[in-house]
Order: C-alpha cells, then structure tokens, then sequence
C-alpha cells in the first residue's frame, strides 16, 4: 500500500463512512476486520494502512473506484448526489434556460403507518401498500425563446425582441442539448437492456457530447 496516498486515501474513506453513516465497528464488519484494526488503519499517525483487498472491498460497498479512494478523481455517487442534481437545477432555472411545470404520477408508495393494538393496548407501526398520485417538479430546457409581456417588459424592449425574432428566428442555445437528448435516450435504452456494451456505449455518447458547445 506504499504506492498510495494513505493521508487521502483515510480522509476519504472517513468522509464515506461519515455520509452513508457508517461506523467503525460496521465497515469492520464488511471488511473481516476487526474493530482496533480499523481505527489503525484510519489513523493519521498510525503507520498500519488498509490492504489492496481491503480498499477494493471499500470501493464495492461504497460504489466508488479505486482511483477516487487515493484521490484521483470524484465518485460517481457524488456526482449525481442529491446536492448536486440540487445545484444544478437550481443554477439552469435561475439562468433561465430551464423551465418547470407539475406533473402528476400515480405511484406505487410503501411506507409505515402506525397502528394500535387495542387488545394489547400498544401501538406498532407496519408497512402499507398504497397507490398514490404524487405531485413533482419537472425541469426541461425549452429549444426556444418566447416573446415577453410588453406590460412587464416594456414596448421598446418588446419590439426589439420582436424584431430579432423574425430577424434570426428564436431558437435557444438549449436546443442542441435537446437534441443531444433524444439521441442519447436511444442509446442508453439499447445499453440498459444490454445491447451494448459499456465500451461502445461510452464512445457514442462522448462522440455526442463533443458536438456540443461548452458555452
């Protein structure tokens, strides 16, 4: 384990542990370790590292590589977090290059419901089955501009919009990601059912990307 950065390598197993609420004594558990062992291994000043099959075996249960474990790159998990979809979306709405509306979806929900025991005289909670119609945000990136209201906008400005519409069309600079969309669901529909595989897979999708503009 001298190949790697065992500083990095501890800061981001503990920073794993602490979000996926992971004690010492449970990654123990999902390493065959014991718990002394692995206090070791995350101590700074101590000199004892984990082995390679034990940093694989971090790697499976986090769902992180290797690489992101001795610092070489981001995990995907981390990439598609909560935070970051958050961010994201947050940042293209307030761009205004992404719109929202409500849509409805009837679901299958399992969740817990509290009950009371009448005879026993306690409460106990149980898993129901219930289909609900649940209410979401849907985000989408509209392929073109739409002419504001002259009241809110003003007419001087309206008209100018106006112009440069029937001038140069109203196309957004979201169209080609729409595009890219629509090509890239056909491809990841072929590579979820296992009709391609991950290699093909990853060259046709970053063929597409490069044809996008950055700006």
């Amino acid at each position: 384990m001298s190949i790697f950065n065992t500083d990095i390598l501890i800061q981001n197993v503990l920073f794993l542990m602490k979000e996926n609420h992971i004690t010492q004594e449970r990654l123990a558990e999902i390493l065959g370790m014991s718990q002394p062992n692995v206090s070791k291994a995350l101590s700074l000043k101590d000199k004892k590292s984990f082995t390679l099959g034990q940093v694989v075996g971090i790697a499976n249960h986090f769902g992180v590589s290797i690489d992101y474990l001795v610092g070489n790159r981001s995990p995907k998990s981390q990439e598609t977090g909560p935070r970051a979809v958050a961010e994201f979306l947050s940042k293209v709405v307030e761009s205004h290059d992404a719109k929202y509306i409500t849509i409805n979806v009837e679901e299958k929900v399992f969740e817990s419901e509290e009950h009371y025991d009448v005879e026993y005289g306690q409460s106990y909670e149980d898993i129901v089955e219930r289909n609900n119609v649940n209410s979401y945000i849907a985000v989408y990136f509209p392929s073109y501009w739409q002419l504001p209201d002259p009241s809110v906008v003003g007419q001087d400005t309206f008209e100018d919009m106006e112009a440069e519409a029937w001038q140069i069309g109203n196309e957004s600079r979201m169209k080609p990601v729409n595009d890219f969309l629509r090509k890239f669901i056909k491809i990841f529909n072929l590579y979820d059912k296992k009709e391609l595989d991950e290699d093909e897979y990853r060259i046709v999708i970053e063929s597409f990307l490069k044809k996008l503009r950055e700006r």
